[in-house]
C-alpha cells in the first residue's frame, strides 16, 4: 500500500535549519563589531597623533621663548655690568640750561661743569673731525692706487693697519677689523686665489728680496768690516837686546890723605867707585897741591 503524502517537488525552495542561520547570523555581528572597534581604534589613533604633534609644536614655541628670554638676560647683565662698571660723573647733576642756584659755590660749580662739558664736546668734535680727514685721504690714496695699480710689496706682518686696508680695498674685501683679523683674511683669500700671488700686483707681497738688495747690503758689510792691523817694521835701537842698567854710583866724600913724604904738602885722593874699564884713582901731582896750598888758608 502506497503512501498518499504528496512529493516534495526537486526545484522547489530548500530550508534551513534553524541552528545553522543562529551561527551565521552570529558570525555576521562578530565581524560588524570588529569593523566598528578597528574604526574606533583608528579614529583615536588620529586623535592621539594630533595631540602629539599639538604637544611638539608648543614645546618648540617654549624652546623658543626660552632661547629669547636667555639673550635677552644676557643683554641685561651685560648692561647692568656697564653701568657698574661706569665712572660716576658729577657733572651729570646739572642737565638743564634752566636752573636755580642759591648759593656762589654752586654758581662756580656750576660754570665749572659747563667748561667741562664743552671742553668734551669739542674733544669729541676734533676726533669725529680727524677720522673724517683719515677717512677722506685713505679713500683719496686708494682712488690713486687703483688709478695707477700701483704694486704692493713687502712682508705682510711688517705692514701697518692702513696698510693692510689698502691691499683689501684692491681685493676688494671688507676692511673692518684688527690687524690680525686682516691679515687672517688677506691671508685666507691668497690661499683661496693662489693664481693671484703671480699677480705683478701682488707679487711683491711673497717675493723674496731681490740680488741687487742682497748685492748692496753684503757691499755694506764689507766697508763696515775692519781694517787689517798694520805691521810696523822694528826699530834697529829696539831690536838689539837691552843691557841691563848698571847701578849708578853714589857721591863720596873726599878723603884728606896726609902725604907722609911731604911735610908741608896736602894730597888728595878719589875714593869714589868708577865705571867698569877706567883706571885706577890717582893721588893730584904735585900742582895740584901746589894750587890747593895756595888757595887755602895756613893753619
Amino acid at each position: 500500500m502506497q503512501s498518499s503524502l504528496p512529493s516534495q517537488p526537486e526545484g522547489g525552495p530548500s530550508f534551513l535549519v534553524p541552528g545553522q542561520r543562529n551561527s551565521r547570523n552570529s558570525t555576521t555581528l562578530n565581524e560588524i563589531n570588529l569593523q566598528r572597534q578597528l574604526a574606533e581604534w583608528k579614529r583615536r589613533a588620529l586623535v592621539a597623533e594630533g595631540q602629539v604633534m599639538i604637544e611638539q609644536a608648543e614645546r618648540e614655541a617654549a624652546t623658543v621663548h626660552t632661547v629669547l628670554a636667555g639673550r635677552e638676560a644676557s643683554i641685561l647683565k651685560y648692561q647692568l655690568n656697564a653701568n657698574t662698571r661706569k665712572k660716576t660723573d658729577t657733572s651729570k647733576r646739572f642737565t638743564t640750561s634752566a636752573r636755580i642756584v642759591t648759593s656762589a659755590e654752586g654758581k662756580e660749580q656750576a660754570i665749572a661743569e659747563a667748561s667741562k662739558r664743552d671742553a668734551k664736546k669739542n674733544e669729541l668734535e676734533e676726533k669725529k673731525k680727524k677720522k673724517q680727514d683719515t677717512e677722506r685721504a685713505d679713500f683719496l690714496r686708494r682712488a690713486e692706487q687703483e688709478r695707477e695699480q700701483l704694486p704692493f710689496s713687502g712682508s705682510l706682518r711688517s705692514k701697518l693697519k692702513a696698510e693692510l686696508q689698502d691691499i683689501l680695498f684692491a681685493l676688494g674685501l671688507d676692511i673692518e677689523g684688527n690687524v690680525a683679523a686682516l691679515l687672517l683674511r688677506i691671508n685666507a683669500h691668497f690661499d683661496t686665489e693662489t693664481a693671484l700671488k703671480q699677480d705683478p700686483r701682488y707679487i711683491g707681497l711673497f717675493s723674496k728680496p731681490s740680488g741687487k738688495r742682497k748685492q748692496a747690503a753684503e757691499d755694506h758689510s764689507e766697508t763696515m768690516q775692519p781694517s787689517p792691523p798694520i805691521h810696523h817694521s822694528p826699530s834697529p835701537i829696539h831690536s838689539q837686546p837691552l843691557i841691563p842698567p848698571r847701578p849708578r854710583p853714589r857721591p863720596r866724600i873726599r878723603h884728606i890723605v896726609q902725604n907722609t913724604m911731604h911735610d908741608s904738602t896736602r894730597t888728595f885722593t878719589d875714593t869714589s867707585p868708577r865705571p867698569f874699564g877706567t883706571s885706577s884713582p890717582q893721588p893730584f901731582g904735585p900742582s895740584s897741591t901746589q894750587h890747593f896750598n895756595e888757595q887755602s888758608p895756613s893753619p
